[in-house]
């Protein structure tokens, strides 16, 4: 009987337990405000979304830009730091405005102003390794992306909408053009691309780096300056004000390749001096070089002998 007696009451006990350790659970769960949230009676973890903002951006040089589907490329969209002691976690669609200043002292932390949309100030700071985060937006000439340390200057304009995203799409697909290299020779090129990744032109504007799709290009002019020992390029775009960039090393080495009427045709974009764009190369067809440079769409085999 002592031992019947002795189970149930274990039993009981057990019970009880369990029902504090997951009302324990449950609340935990709906006061966190971590970027987890724990949901459904098996403990199923949950990620939250944070949705993609619109901005206004002034980089650390003061140059100012106007981004879409704002974002940091890794992890999510928000912003993590200290207040005081403590690490803190702040979601952009809560905020209306950022400013970000230098430390006092070389290698100290850097300092966020952070202006809420209820109008309540919050003053945080982010170290080092916080700095190095990147961010990235789409502009009207291409895809943008720069690190939190190069930041000053954030205003949040709206929530990103479908009907907001740039029409461009991905950077794929060659252009139909005549390059110029350093040495003055000019060639007509069928297909022109990178022999590597999406077809861009890479550079940097200001503190940030810029991805400018081939096709809005209707013109590049390469050059260097007494100033700067970098390549300088000014893009001439399609519907667009032009954009000039900068080229350090990595890009210039970037290779290029197209279709000439002799053959395969390569070259590093450091010995380009002009690039003069017809039109995108139309897909699945298989052009004659010089009909194409004409802007014929004739494929090759059915062209009248020249």
């Amino acid at each position: 009987m002592r031992v019947l007696l002795i189970i149930c009451l274990a039993g009981a006990l057990a019970q009880a337990q369990s029902s504090d350790s997951a009302a324990g659970r449950a609340a935990a769960g709906a006061a966190n405000d971590s970027p987890r949230t724990v949901s459904g009676d098996r403990g199923r973890v949950v990620r939250r979304t944070y949705p993609l903002m619109n901005v206004d951006v002034t980089d650390a040089r003061g140059l100012r830009t106007s981004l879409v589907a704002f974002h940091r490329v890794s992890g999510e969209n928000r912003f993590v730091g200290f207040l005081g002691a403590a690490s803190i976690e702040i979601p952009y669609s809560r905020v209306a405005e950022i400013v970000v200043s230098t430390p006092s002292v070389p290698g100290g932390r850097m300092r966020a102003k952070f202006t809420l949309h209820s109008g309540k100030k919050v003053n945080a700071t982010f170290d080092e390794r916080e700095g190095e985060q990147l961010f990235a937006g789409y502009s009207s000439f291409g895809r943008v992306t720069l690190y939190w340390r190069e930041l000053r200057h954030l205003k949040f304009t709206a929530r990103t909408k479908t009907t907001d995203l740039p029409k461009y799409g991905p950077a794929t697909g060659g252009v139909d053009l005549r390059l110029t290299d350093r040495e003055g020779v000019v060639t007509e090129l069928v297909g022109f691309h990178r022999t590597t990744g999406d077809n861009f032109i890479e550079g940097l504007r200001g503190a940030s780096r810029v991805e400018v799709p081939l096709r809005l290009v209707t013109r590049i002019v390469f050059s260097r300056t007494r100033r700067s020992p970098l390549l300088i390029g000014e893009l001439e775009l399609k519907g667009r004000q032009p954009v000039r960039l900068r080229f350090p090393r990595y890009a210039e080495d970037r290779i290029y390749r197209g279709r000439a009427e002799f053959g395969d045709y390569r070259i590093r974009l450091g010995e380009v001096r002009e690039l003069k764009v017809h039109r995108s190369t139309p897909r699945l067809r298989d052009l004659d070089p010089v009909a194409a440079a004409e802007g014929k769409e004739i494929e090759i085999g059915k062209s009248k002998p020249r």
